[in-house]
């Protein structure tokens, strides 16, 4: 069932003029269509796929603090709306894209990830340089393709901007009018994001402009606002995400840094030049912290903004972002867009590679005058609308400033424990309890005809809280048929490649044909494959991988990397923990960015019991250059197409999934 609740502030402004439907009726598209087969679904607690697809107004950049976009608020909002639900949201925004670049990109970026529905935000950059005319042919392609792929679309409006030469205000008016368009004529939902932030703005400018973090991009509050109006226009209920707090934990970066004992630079306005490390010492007394003080006295707010203009190039990991009580500007919206400059200045463009917080000066200067106390609420504002920690005292807390902040620290630290624990560990836990040493790994087997040795080549273990039932599955090594003993002839012809999975009691016997045959897998008891199995298996200690530089210097000393990964069923509550020697590590030297690719590894289905793991485990490869997701691409059946018609069908590595889960990175045998 799903649940409404009351709207913020600035979602009121706008409820009259949403091209969506009352509360409590279903999302329909225009002139009465049939209504999103994805609200159905979300009612009945179905899982769900989601894209959003657009330009830098979806992905995740620094204007909603490099961690998260309106796509992550709209699964947020869609969960809290349907709890029984299982929804997932994938943000294919890209900076600088046009309709002309995402018709380009659409199968790899959208379309591989089989939505079931996929919302399309263009025009910011469309204004620009793509005609008119070409950008509505560009959306209707891009709605034909969706629905081509078995995917609902909902259009939506870019928001409103300041008015700048090459974005003004009338000109992006006509794009978001030719949304409107394309939606009628192509029967889709359009929501009108640009009319709704125009609304506010026409009500309380004051109030558009805390929406904005600078001319054209919105913060973290216009997101929210864009989640909320998109997910009012999926399920017909109000729901409000004002309450959503930045992400935890607060400070991943240093969490990390701390973790494996590499000093951490701190980059901090006073006082917090010199607070800063005695505070992180006291939560991790080992740490190493360097910190460059970032002199503000007798600066306003504008020599602020000029100087943060220098801060991404300086290589921190923590900026501490304390602007003074007497740092001020002329007018509210002076003071509101320096302000939200200072903290663009202070993240990186793209995803989060440093950690930012904000102090307020009411921390160290509990005696604000009246106007600065109206100045601070401004402060604290933007600091949450750049979806960033602030550093703050609740009423009644007269504690030193130092132990103010040590504690604030230790409860934005990842500590492996909740938010409200803290303590000196720091080190995360391997996800199992030691590694396989996986050059010295083998499942022997026992017959007198031929027992042959396999190589291990990845682990998956499986367990069930409702029962209690663990089970350790082992993929081996691929070979082809041969003709085993024989004189001559050694390999079969025709050939096909074979490849054994065991378990404590079965064997998955995984035969991939030149094309596809109905003897692809094949279960049996392990007693029967080969004898019976002697495992031979050996561990590895090794040392968690928390970092780049750590990573990087592990690939540079050739040192065996082993990467864990666990998946969970939210429903079911069963955990899977797949592990794999790490075979091919990508590595950005100018981006510092590293991404596993590896494989094959087992795959299981998590929906399932124990009895149906053996008939539904897949083989596939995984990706992932983050801890919280991984990409496979799973082994499966797929058609060679000659001329559009199917010729044959093959078994091929094809089927993209992406999953929710947690990445570990092991170095070994040092």
């Amino acid at each position: 069932m799903c649940q409404s609740s009351a709207w913020p502030v600035a979602a009121l402004l706008v409820l009259t003029s949403l091209q969506a439907f009352p509360a409590g009726e279903p999302a329909a598209g225009p002139d009465g269509a049939a209504p999103l087969m994805a609200v159905a679904r979300l009612a009945a607690g179905e899982r769900i796929r989601v894209v959003c697809f657009g330009d830098s107004i979806t992905g995740v950049y620094y204007h909603t603090g490099g961690r998260r976009a309106y796509p992550e608020m709209l699964a947020i909002a869609l969960q809290r709306l349907c709890p029984a639900a299982t929804v997932s949201v994938v943000n294919a925004g890209l900076s600088g894209d046009t309709t002309e670049g995402a018709l380009k990109r659409i199968q790899h970026d959208v379309l591989r990830h089989q939505p079931d529905l996929v919302t399309v935000m263009f025009g910011m950059n469309d204004v620009t340089r793509v005609p008119l005319e070409k950008f509505e042919a560009n959306l209707a392609a891009i709605i034909q393709q969706c629905r081509e792929a078995g995917a609902e679309v909902i259009l939506c409006t870019p928001n409103s901007v300041y008015e700048t030469p090459n974005r003004p205000r009338e000109r992006l008016a006509q794009y978001a009018e030719a949304v409107r368009r394309v939606g009628e004529a192509q029967g889709t939902l359009a929501v009108d994001c640009y009319q709704a932030y125009e609304t506010v703005r026409g009500q309380d400018p004051t109030e558009w402009a805390l929406l904005m973090s600078e001319d054209i991009h919105p913060n973290m509050d216009g997101h929210k606002l864009f989640a909320e109006l998109i997910a009012r226009a999926i399920s017909g209920q109000d729901v409000r995400l004002d309450d959503e707090g930045p992400p935890w934990p607060g400070l991943p970066r240093t969490s990390a840094l701390l973790r494996e004992g590499t000093p951490v630079k701190v980059l901090a306005m006073p006082p917090y030049d010199s607070l800063a490390a005695p505070a992180l010492q006291r939560v991790c007394p080992s740490a190493q912290v360097h910190v460059t003080t970032w002199d503000t006295s007798g600066q306003d707010l504008a020599a602020i903004e000029r100087a943060a203009e220098e801060v991404r190039g300086m290589g921190m990991d923590l900026v501490v972002v304390a602007v003074p009580a007497a740092a001020d500007a002329d007018t509210a919206e002076q003071y509101i867009r320096s302000y939200s400059w200072v903290l663009n200045w202070c993240l990186s463009f793209g995803v989060q590679e440093w950690d930012c917080v904000a102090a307020l000066p009411s921390v160290t200067d509990p005696g604000l005058g009246p106007e600065q106390r109206e100045r601070e609420a401004l402060a604290r504002r933007l600091i949450g609308a750049q979806d960033l920690p602030v550093i703050h005292r609740t009423p009644g807390n007269e504690a030193p400033v130092d132990e103010l902040l040590a504690q604030w620290f230790a409860e934005q630290m990842d500590t492996g424990a909740t938010p409200e624990q803290s303590g000196d560990a720091l080190m995360p836990q391997a996800l199992l309890e030691s590694c396989l040493d996986y050059g010295r790994s083998f499942i022997n087997t026992k017959a007198d005809w031929n027992s042959p040795r396999f190589w291990v080549e990845s682990r998956c273990r499986i367990t069930d809280p409702a029962t209690g039932e663990t089970t350790e599955y082992y993929q081996c090594g691929s070979c082809k048929s041969e003709n085993t003993f024989g004189e001559s002839d050694l390999f079969l012809d025709p050939n096909y490649d074979f490849l054994p999975v065991f378990s404590a009691g079965e064997c998955v016997v995984f035969r991939r044909h030149a094309q596809v045959t109905e003897g692809y897998r094949r279960i049996l008891p392990v007693d029967e494959a080969w004898g019976g199995t002697t495992p031979c298996l050996r561990s590895a200690e090794g040392r968690i991988l928390a970092t780049p530089g750590k990573i990087l210097e592990a690939m540079e000393a050739g040192t065996p990397i082993i990467g864990q990964t666990e998946l969970r069923d939210e429903t079911s509550g069963r955990t899977a923990v797949i592990e794999y020697p790490v075979k091919t590590l990508n590595w950005h030297r100018d981006r510092l960015i590293w991404q596993v690719d590896t494989g094959p590894v087992i795959l299981p289905d998590l929906t399932l019991p124990a009895a149906q793991w053996p008939e539904t485990i897949r083989l596939a490869y995984i990706a992932f250059n983050t801890w919280d997701w991984a990409d496979f691409v799973v082994e499966q059946p797929t058609p060679l197409l000659v001329d559009e018609d199917e010729v044959a069908s093959v078994h091929h590595y094809s089927g993209i999934v992406h999953m929710a889960a947690r990445n570990v990175l092991i170095a070994c045998g040092e």
